[in-house]
C-alpha cells in the first residue's frame, strides 16, 4: 500500500483481512489518517469551496463577525453538513484571514476553535494564513459514525482589490483562495489470485463517500473542432501486485475489476469497511487486446458500468456489449534499466467497439503513436482571424483510438518497488519542432514546453 509501515503487519493483517465465502472475497477496509510519522506517497482528494454572504438556511447558532459582511457555506460529508464561514480579523477593508468550521458537527460556530487569523507575507497577490496540520470530524454515511481527516488551505488579500462594495459570490476567488483537501485514506492488504493485491480508496471530491464510480460527462467532452480528453470524474482507486503503491498506481474506482483473466463485481463500503469481489464467471465473451497495458479501463455504453482491467491475459473476457476505452498505462524499459510508464486518456473522437456473444470483439490502442500539432482554438491568431506574427503551438500524441497520451514518466530500477514520488522520476526528453516553407526554407525553430 501507499505507507511502508503496514509491511511489518502482513502476515497478521492477511490473516484478519479475509473473508472467504462460496460466493467471493470480502476483505477490510482500514481507515487510514496521514500523519507526520507516516513516510512516502499521500493521495488525496480537494475541492475548492463557493461561499455566499447570505448564511444557509437552517438551524445554525453563529458567533459575533468581525465583518459586517462575512461569506458562508456548507461543507458536505456523507450525510452530514459542516457550516463554515470566513470572517476578517481586522474588520472592514482588509483580508477574510479567519475561518470558524463547525468541527463538532452540532451547527453552532460558537463553541469551536477559530481557526487562522493574520497572514503570512509572502511578496505574491495571495499571501497564505496559518492553518492547522489537520481537522479531525465525524459524520454519518449509510447509518454508521465515521471519521474523516481535512486540511484547509485559505491564502488571501485585503478586498480593497475589489472594494467593498463589490464584495460577491462572483468576485470572491480575486480576493480568497480558500480549499479543502482529504487527510484520509482507506486500504487493504489481502491475496487474491495467488498474489499480494494492496490497495488504496482516496475521497476524490471530498464528500466523505470514498466508492463514487468513473462516470463521463459526454457534455463537457465536446468541442466545436479541436479533439478533447473525455472529462472523466470519480473516486481514485490505487492497486499494486507485490509491492506497495505508488503516486502512479492510480485509477478510478470502477463497478468490475478485471485482474489478467479472472472478472470481479467491485463493491466499496467504507460504511460497513468493506472491499467486496464476487466472481463474474457466465455470460463472458473475448476480448482481444493489441497491446498488453499494465492496467485499463472500458466503459459499457448501454449502462455506463465501467470495468478496471489489470494486467489482462490474452485469455480475458468480458460481458457482451458496445464499449468504449477510457484510458490506460503501458510500460517499456529501454537498455539503460529505466521502466518508461505512459498513460492515456481517451478523447471524444474515440469510438465504440462491439463485444458479441460466443465472438467476442477487438479492441486496438496504442501504437503506432502519433505526433499532432494543432493550433488550439484558445490561439489568438486562430480567434481573432488577423495576421499575427506570433502563432500558438499544441503538441499531443495520440494513439491508434484516437487517444491522447497524458504523461510519460521513467522509473529506474533501484526506485521500482516502493512507488516512486513525482521529484524522483524521470521525464522524457523535451520535444522540439521547425517549420519549414514549401520550398524546403526553415522558418522557425524551438522547443514545446511540457505541461
Amino acid at each position: 500500500m501507499i505507507h511502508p509501515v503496514f509491511q511489518r503487519l502482513v502476515p497478521l493483517f492477511l490473516a484478519m483481512a479475509l473473508a472467504a465465502s462460496a460466493s467471493g472475497l470480502e476483505v477490510r477496509l482500514e481507515y487510514q489518517k496521514h500523519t507526520d510519522e507516516i513516510q512516502g506517497a499521500r493521495p488525496s482528494g480537494a475541492t475548492f469551496v463557493s461561499p455566499r454572504l447570505d448564511c444557509p438556511g437552517g438551524d445554525w447558532k453563529l458567533p459575533d463577525f468581525a465583518s459586517a459582511k462575512p461569506f458562508f457555506g456548507v461543507f458536505c460529508l456523507g450525510d452530514s453538513e459542516f457550516l463554515y464561514a470566513l470572517d476578517r480579523s481586522e474588520g472592514a477593508g482588509t483580508a477574510y484571514d479567519r475561518l470558524f468550521f463547525d468541527q463538532n458537527g452540532n451547527r453552532d460556530l460558537t463553541d469551536d476553535p477559530v481557526l487562522g487569523g493574520g497572514i503570512v507575507p509572502s511578496g505574491s497577490d495571495f499571501s497564505p494564513v496559518p492553518m492547522p496540520a489537520a481537522v479531525d470530524l465525524e459524520y454519518r454515511l449509510d447509518g454508521k459514525t465515521l471519521p474523516y481527516s481535512v486540511r484547509f488551505y485559505l491564502a488571501c488579500r485585503d478586498v480593497g482589490y475589489v472594494g467593498e462594495k463589490q464584495l460577491s459570490a462572483s468576485t470572491f476567488p480575486l480576493f480568497v483562495n480558500f480549499f479543502v483537501r482529504t487527510n484520509c485514506t482507506y486500504t487493504a492488504l489481502f491475496e487474491l489470485q495467488g498474489k499480494t493485491v494492496n490497495v488504496v480508496f482516496v475521497d476524490d471530491d471530498c464528500d466523505g463517500r470514498f466508492a463514487e464510480t468513473l462516470t463521463v460527462d459526454d457534455e463537457a467532452s465536446t468541442a466545436p473542432t479541436d479533439r478533447m480528453v473525455l472529462a472523466c470524474k470519480g473516486d481514485r482507486f490505487y492497486l499494486a501486485c507485490g509491492r506497495d503503491c505508488g503516486l502512479f498506481d492510480q485509477g478510478f474506482v470502477c463497478d468490475g475489476l478485471l485482474l489478467e483473466n479472472k472478472l470481479y463485481d467491485l463493491r466499496v463500503s467504507p460504511a460497513h469497511k468493506s472491499l467486496a469481489l464476487n466472481p463474474v464467471e457466465e455470460c463472458l465473451a473475448p476480448l482481444k487486446l493489441s497491446g498488453r497495458p499494465e492496467r485499463l479501463i472500458l466503459q459499457r455504453q448501454s449502462d455506463a458500468r465501467t470495468l478496471l482491467l489489470v494486467r489482462p491475459s490474452e485469455d480475458a473476457a468480458v460481458p457482451p456489449g458496445r464499449y468504449r476505452l477510457l484510458l490506460y498505462e503501458l510500460h517499456r524499459r529501454d537498455g539503460e534499466g529505466i521502466l518508461w510508464r505512459l498513460f492515456t486518456m481517451a478523447s471524444n473522437d474515440t469510438a465504440y467497439i462491439d463485444v458479441e456473444p460466443g465472438r467476442g470483439g477487438i479492441l486496438s490502442f496504442g501504437e503506432p503513436l502519433t505526433p499532432l500539432v494543432q493550433v488550439p482554438l484558445t490561439s489568438p491568431s486562430r480567434a481573432d482571424g488577423d495576421e499575427e506574427t506570433d502563432v500558438e503551438l499544441e503538441l499531443n500524441v495520440e494513439g491508434v483510438a484516437k487517444e491522447f497520451v497524458v504523461l510519460v514518466v521513467g522509473v529506474s530500477e533501484s526506485e521500482e518497488s516502493g512507488g516512486v514520488p513525482f521529484n524522483l522520476a524521470h521525464p522524457p526528453s523535451v520535444p522540439c519542432y521547425r517549420i519549414l516553407e514549401a520550398g524546403g526554407e526553415m522558418v522557425a525553430e524551438g522547443d514545446f514546453e511540457q505541461g
